[in-house]
Order: structure tokens, then sequence, then C-alpha cells
């Protein structure tokens, strides 16, 4: 708590330009396509590492394409040829940032695990999540834009809080089919179990309040015992 959440990346013009010309040669080997595919997600990436660290440092509004082509380095013909528009752009910079964490959710959730521990590890992985720097920055980051730019609130609740939302539901409709979770909406019952894991840790350090991680654990118990005995026959 209290440390900026930084990304430091060193690319230079000259290393784009070289991306860029290699693009272009007219190589007849087939073997080379998916060496300019490889090129062209590295240049992909390269854009959104600065653009996650441009929103977050100085706001969405302050964030620009021609900032970010700048910092980049290479033309900004480069930049839009792979994000229409700034909010495209920062759509891309939520989904590169949650997609490892909905993998790494993905192992609790599998509909052979326990269902009782299954809840509690994904509460667990939830809260650490929830709780992280980055986690945090982005979180404030739209509450602070979303006031003069409501389609960061849209595009951050789509591309990160509903894609988690549905893979819980999905995993609740599975235990549901097997009896073991009573029949109800299962995108209620996820966003309960969200919505109590948010509401005693991330809601703190919000609030400038501190969170210690040897929570977490005691948390997810108290947690998964809350939701099983509302959920379960």
């Amino acid at each position: 708590m209290g440390k900026k959440w930084t990304w430091t990346l060193r690319i230079g013009v000259k290393d784009l330009a070289a991306m860029e010309l290699e693009e272009h040669l007219d190589e007849s080997s087939a073997a080379a396509l998916p060496r300019r595919e490889s090129l062209r997600l590295q240049r992909r990436q390269a854009i959104i590492t600065v653009a996650t660290r441009s929103f977050l440092d100085h706001g969405y509004a302050a964030t620009s394409m021609s900032s970010i082509a700048a910092a980049v380095g290479g033309s900004k013909g480069t930049l839009w040829s792979h994000f229409s528009s700034k909010d495209d752009l920062f759509s891309a910079v939520l989904e590169d940032r949650t997609e490892a964490f909905r993998r790494n959710l993905s192992a609790p959730l599998d509909p052979d695990n326990n269902l009782h521990d299954a809840i509690r590890s994904f509460c667990c992985q939830f809260i650490a999540k929830l709780i992280s720097p980055e986690a945090i920055a982005l979180h404030r980051l739209v509450i602070s834009e979303c006031a003069r730019f409501p389609q960061t609130g849209t595009i951050f609740y789509e591309r990160a809080q509903l894609k988690t939302l549905r893979l819980m539901a999905s995993f609740l409709t599975l235990h549901m089919e097997k009896g073991g979770i009573r029949q109800c909406d299962a995108m209620m019952a996820a966003r309960t179990l969200m919505s109590l894991c948010s509401g005693g840790s991330q809601q703190e350090i919000l609030r400038g309040a501190s969170y210690a991680v040897e929570r977490i654990e005691t948390d997810a118990d108290f947690i998964a015992d809350v939701f099983m005995r509302a959920f379960t026959p």
C-alpha cells in the first residue's frame, strides 16, 4: 500500500522501425509469415505496455493516442493500425491485465473439485488480485474518470468484472445441475460471492485503510462458509 504501480519499457525508435521494415519485406518463404505475425504481436504488446503505464500515471483524459505513439516510437499509423480509438486501446489494456488472472481462476473452478474447497480457493485468489497495487490503481482510475468519461466504467465492467462474473456463474450453474447449489439466478449468486470478497478487502484499501495479506485465508474461509450456507440445499 502506498507504492505506485509502474512499468518499465525500453524500446527505441530504431527497434520499432526495424520491426516495421522487416514486416514489409517481400519474403517468399511461407516460414516468414509466422515471424511477421510474431513481430506484429510484439509491437501490439509494446503499445499496450506503454498505454497501461500512461493510463495509470496520467489518467484516461490526459492520455492521448499521439502521446502513446511518441512514447512507443514509430509512426502514428502503426498505432492506429492496431487500435482504432483510445477506447479500443483502453479495452485492450484491461483485457491484457485480466486475462492471466482469469486463467488462474479457472483451475480451482474445475467442476470435479469439492464445491466448498473450490469456492474457498476462488475467494483466496480473487481477494489477492483485488488488493494488488495494479488492481487498486485501475479501480481508482475508473472511479476518477467515469463521471466525465462514462465509457471507461462500461469498458471496465465488460472487460474485467463481467467476464469473471460469467466464469463463476458457469461454475455455479454446473453445480446446480448436480444438486450441490440450490436453483437460483447464477449471475446473482456469483455477484454475491464477488461482493463479499471485495467488501472487506478492496474497499478498505480504496478508503485509505490497510489490509494485511495474512487476512486473505481467514476472510476466504468465512466468505466460503457464508456462501455455502446461503446457496446450498
